[in-house]
């Protein structure tokens, strides 16, 4: 089964309740399940922006993943995560991460790759500040929503299809299990839609659709524009799936120098 392209929807209405610099309690999601910290390449994002995208990524046209804020429903810059994220919030200056007022230890103190990981003082610290990110109870992550935006593309096991249950209970089971203190961040909320799954897993267009439409091209879609009838061409000439396609390209462009 898989979750609705409504109830991804629902799910993203729900975040964009939350006030938006409760953006911060991601990070902790992120970090308890991913510590190492760098870039990836154009052929293979790295583990930290594969989890980071499970939070913070909208679909692009061709396949691609942009930087969506679901907590103000908005595309964030192109280049959000290597000028915002790599260049500001995990760089080691940002505030985030000193040792008195953050929530986030990092080794070394800058550079990249960085081991970063939820401070022992992260909790006291979230839950000493008035204003977000902070643990007021008008302010938590709704639990639910949260689950359908992590496993939005995932396919399922579900026993009961006439609510959230099962998705939340893999979420609590798979992301928060390992640290108990990570459900401090989340409150109840709307338990969502009467019937939220599917069989067949939701178009590329059905997913789109809940996201408004996105500012900028990504690299995904311009490939796809320039060199669909192409790929389409070698495909039925050789009879590859696309798994198969993407060995043959990069087969070629060894053979090339090009990496």
């Amino acid at each position: 089964m898989y979750l609705k392209a409504s109830t991804i929807k629902w799910a993203l209405g729900e975040l964009n309740k939350v006030p938006r610099d409760q953006a911060a309690l991601f990070y902790f999601l992120i970090f308890n399940s991913v510590n190492l910290v760098k870039r990836g390449t154009a052929q293979q994002k790295s583990k930290f922006e594969t989890e980071f995208y499970k939070y913070f990524g909208g679909p692009l046209k061709g396949g691609g993943v942009g930087c969506f804020n679901p907590f103000d429903g908005r595309w964030m810059a192109e280049e959000y995560i290597n000028s915002t994220v790599y260049g500001r919030l995990l760089n080691g200056s940002h505030w985030w991460t000193d040792s008195n007022q953050g929530f986030f230890d990092r080794n070394p103190p800058t550079q990249f790759p960085a081991e970063i990981k939820i401070s022992s003082r992260a909790f006291d610290n979230l839950d000493d500040r008035t204003t977000s990110p902070c643990l007021k109870s008008s302010s938590l992550l709704p639990m639910s929503a949260v689950a359908v935006l992590y496993y939005r593309y995932e396919e399922l096991n579900v026993n009961n299809s006439n609510n959230l249950t099962d998705v939340v209970n893999k979420f609590q089971n798979e992301i928060l299990s390992t640290n108990k203190q990570l459900k401090q961040l989340f409150s109840s909320g709307a338990t969502g839609p009467l019937t939220p799954y599917q069989k067949s897993k939701p178009s590329e267009d059905e997913i789109m659709s809940v996201y408004p439409p996105c500012p900028y091209k990504g690299e995904s879609q311009v490939n796809v524009r320039l060199y669909v009838d192409d790929v389409n061409a070698v495909k039925r000439q050789l009879g590859l799936t696309i798994d198969q396609f993407s060995e043959f390209f990069r087969k070629i462009i060894r053979e090339k120098g090009i990496y």
